[in-house]
């Protein structure tokens, strides 16, 4: 895994490739999910059969058709990078998922490489966050399209969405679901990819010291592109940038 932290280290996140346990109950969710985090913990589900029973935070579920969901269990192949981690999954024989991750504290980029000859439902979420409805949560405004963004004491969380197969919205699992939090928010993109091969990009916050905001408490969004292999991350005028070993 790579083990990164926030500017005092109050949050600690750590994204993961490679973990595997078939002998434990809901492995995949306890060990095979993209990051785990120190603030926002992490949640396994209740069941497969709706969306909202498997309170899929931080990782990516398919199914063929609304209901009955699985996320990745054992990763054909996976490596560790000085600054991202890959991973290569397989739900079907002719489906193939290949992930890159790439943290950019208190963002993460992920970009999935997706070639299905089957038509398969896609859902994917971000860090999940408490839900008490007290004052001081809230639902951030943004004039960023596909995007959500939901403050709570404990930080803020979003989903910024860079591609046009997948919607973003503010969801509500079922309770009980997460580490830390009887009742969770968790921001979700979903939508239908049809036979063929796609590229779908996102970005994530996960952001306990509110790093992500600027003076006038107003989220400021990092610039992402990928021209062949290399990802550029842009912030305040710095530009990272990541070559993607394992992206063709």
């Amino acid at each position: 895994m790579l083990v990164v932290h926030s500017k005092t280290g109050q949050e600690v996140q750590a994204f993961t490739a490679g973990q595997h346990s078939h002998e434990h109950a809901h492995g995949e969710a306890k060990y095979e999910k993209y990051v785990y985090s120190s603030t926002f913990g992490f949640s396994t589900p209740k069941g497969s059969v709706l969306l909202k029973q498997g309170a899929f935070d931080n990782t990516l579920a398919v199914s063929e058709t609304e209901n009955f969901w699985q996320t990745a269990f054992k990763y054909e192949h996976y490596a560790i990078h000085d600054d991202y981690v890959y991973s290569d999954w397989k739900p079907w024989s002719d489906v193939e998922i290949k992930n890159y991750v790439i943290p950019q504290m208190p963002w993460h980029i992920r970009i999935h490489q997706i070639n299905t000859r089957r038509t398969i439902n896609v859902a994917e979420g971000g860090f999940a966050a408490p839900d008490y409805g007290i004052p001081g949560q809230q639902v951030l405004d943004t004039d960023v399209k596909n995007a959500v963004f939901y403050q709570t004491e404990v930080g803020i969380m979003g989903l910024v969405g860079l591609s046009e197969e997948l919607k973003v919205a503010l969801t509500e699992p079922e309770p009980n679901t997460n580490l830390y939090f009887p009742k969770t928010k968790i921001p979700l993109q979903t939508g239908v990819l049809k036979p063929g091969e796609y590229t779908l990009i996102s970005l994530y916050l996960g952001d306990r010291e509110l790093e992500s905001l600027d003076e006038r408490e107003q989220i400021v969004l990092p610039e992402i592109s990928l021209n062949g292999n290399q990802v550029s991350f842009t912030l305040d005028g710095n530009t990272t940038k990541i070559t993607l070993a394992e992206f063709r």
